[in-house]
């Protein structure tokens, strides 16, 4: 059963909450803030010093050995890497900083299982394409073919406004929503899923600070999982554009 912008909010925001602690976690081993381990009685001097050697980070160096050994080393179309479709796509690679961008991406990868690149259109139509980190997006992928998207959800909070910001893709929509970044008690909202009150439209005058207020509905002629979402997401216009791979 298919199902409504609404759902498919409620759904993604709760999945990924679900999947922030996981990402932290994982995170934590290449960063260097992995949990410690827990001190036996009377061990406290020998623990002590066993913790900071447990500080080493050998994840990273095993992260390391895999993303420093994937370099992309050129861009082709077909069998060319001369031909205006080539050329094309190798401006799109020098304009969008692909050579960072990507490693971004393969690092996350190869520390939590998943990484995101995001192509979308700039104001002048062309293509951008940015690193997302998955503690900020998740994809809900098609499950019968787990390489494409069936749905996706990105957040991000403008703290000089004091706003959380999400966007989400569904089949053949676009919305963007709003909420103030505190609670009622003022304290800053942790969790990206909504208080049980589904999300309102902006006009509505019974918003609440926790629940996401619908700003926007871009409508396309391609799905979530093969279109390629507009980057003017404040605007209620959304622009067609080709299929993304």
């Amino acid at each position: 059963m298919t199902k409504t912008p609404e759902e498919w909010l409620a759904y993604l925001t709760a999945k990924m909450d679900k999947e922030r602690p996981r990402t932290d976690l994982l995170r934590s081993y290449t960063n260097g803030s992995s949990p410690l381990p827990e001190m036996g009685p009377n061990l406290a001097k020998a623990w002590l010093k066993f913790q900071r050697r447990a500080r080493t980070n050998p994840g990273k160096l095993v992260v390391s050995a895999l993303v420093d050994r994937l370099i992309p080393n050129g861009v082709t179309v077909g069998a060319s890497e001369d031909s205006p479709a080539a050329q094309a796509a190798v401006r799109i690679w020098r304009d969008n900083r692909l050579k960072v961008v990507f490693s971004d991406a393969i690092w996350d990868a190869a520390t939590l299982g998943h990484g995101y690149l995001l192509v979308t259109q700039d104001e002048d139509g062309r293509a951008c394409v940015t690193y997302e980190r998955p503690e900020h997006m998740y994809v809900e992928p098609d499950p019968v073919r787990p390489w494409r998207a069936l749905a996706a959800v990105k957040v991000w909070r403008d703290q000089a406004a004091g706003l959380d910001h999400l966007v989400m893709w569904t089949p053949g929509l676009r919305m963007s929503y709003t909420r103030s970044a505190y609670d009622k008690s003022r304290q800053l909202i942790s969790r990206v899923s909504s208080s049980p009150s589904r999300a309102r439209p902006r006009s509505s005058s019974s918003k609440t600070v926790s629940a996401w207020a619908s700003s926007s509905t871009c409508s396309t002629s391609s799905t979530a999982s093969t279109g390629r979402p507009c980057s003017a997401w404040s605007s209620s216009r959304c622009r067609r554009s080709a299929s993304a791979r």
